[in-house]
């Protein structure tokens, strides 16, 4: 169990600094400007591109750097696409440690739970996979094959970033959904870790119940509420695996445990006592 949570801890911090990792180059490249249907990220708004249009519209902006094409914002989304895929594979490891301790803690019902989340993942993970390789295609096409003055942008077709991008989030958001059952039953003597978890539950539901509506309707404010649903899933659930162990045995004795650490010793000795100077002096004179 133990290894299991060490597991999560790292996949869950790694996949969150490689997120950071990612979005902390797209100022530079993309600023501040209009997305198609209002979206303000500039990696969703392409995952949601419908159209030429769209595509043109991310990377070809009237405000900022480029007042018509753009190769930094193109060579910046092709370079996010292939972060991107490490993004994957840390997130799908990290549905794997989930599966792996809902299986562990609820028996029978949780290899069941298991089996749902590893599939749900996988689904969604090949469906990014697949969004990824046709942004990229994408961002080429625009790039190098300028479209004819008679042909209207809006009736270029691309391949279906959208569609496989709508069946990615809707099938990450669900299958968060199968894991709220390891929070839910996880017991907590701290009052702090009992609300984390629970606020895990809630969040993790809503982003589900979200996802399904968006897949219903087809609205991209509810994706976008999706995937800050979802990243706030993987940061609260994260922060639990780093202080579940810590925090098992009650508030007290996590702070006893964390009054403990070898920085808080230094910090409860400093500054020295004038005889511990002076013994401090004696040595470092000798030593000379």
């Amino acid at each position: 169990m133990k290894t299991l949570v060490w597991f999560a801890r790292i996949l869950g911090l790694a996949a969150i600094a490689w997120g950071i990792f990612m979005t902390s180059h797209l100022g530079d490249a993309f600023g501040v400007y209009s997305l198609p249907r209002g979206i303000k990220s500039p990696i969703l708004a392409m995952e949601l591109a419908a159209n030429r249009c769209d595509v043109e519209q991310i990377l070809m902006a009237k405000e900022g750097k480029c007042e018509q094409y753009c190769p930094a914002k193109a060579d910046e989304m092709d370079r996010q696409q292939r972060f991107d895929f490490i993004f994957i594979a840390l997130y799908l490891t990290y549905f794997l440690a989930l599966a792996l301790l809902t299986a562990q803690r609820l028996g029978a019902a949780g290899w069941v739970l298991a089996v749902v989340i590893l599939a749900g993942a996988a689904a969604g993970a090949y469906f990014d996979v697949r969004e990824n390789q046709q942004i990229l295609s994408a961002v080429d096409t625009v790039a190098h094959t300028p479209r004819p003055a008679t042909v209207e942008c809006a009736t270029s077709p691309l391949a279906a970033i959208r569609e496989d991008a709508y069946r990615k989030w809707t099938l990450v958001a669900v299958t968060i959904a199968f894991a709220i059952p390891l929070f839910a039953f996880w017991n907590t003597p701290s009052l702090a870790l009992t609300l984390l978890r629970l606020l895990i539950c809630a969040v993790a539901a809503a982003t589900a119940i979200t996802g399904g509506l968006a897949a219903l309707t087809g609205e991209d404010a509810r994706i976008e509420f999706v995937s800050k649903g979802i990243a706030l899933t993987l940061l609260g659930s994260t922060i639990f695996w780093w202080t579940v162990n810590l925090w098992q045995g009650g508030t007290l004795h996590a702070l006893d445990q964390i009054a403990g650490w070898p920085l808080f010793r230094q910090l409860a000795n400093f500054p020295p006592s004038g005889e511990a100077m002076l013994r401090r002096i004696r040595e470092r004179g000798r030593n000379l």
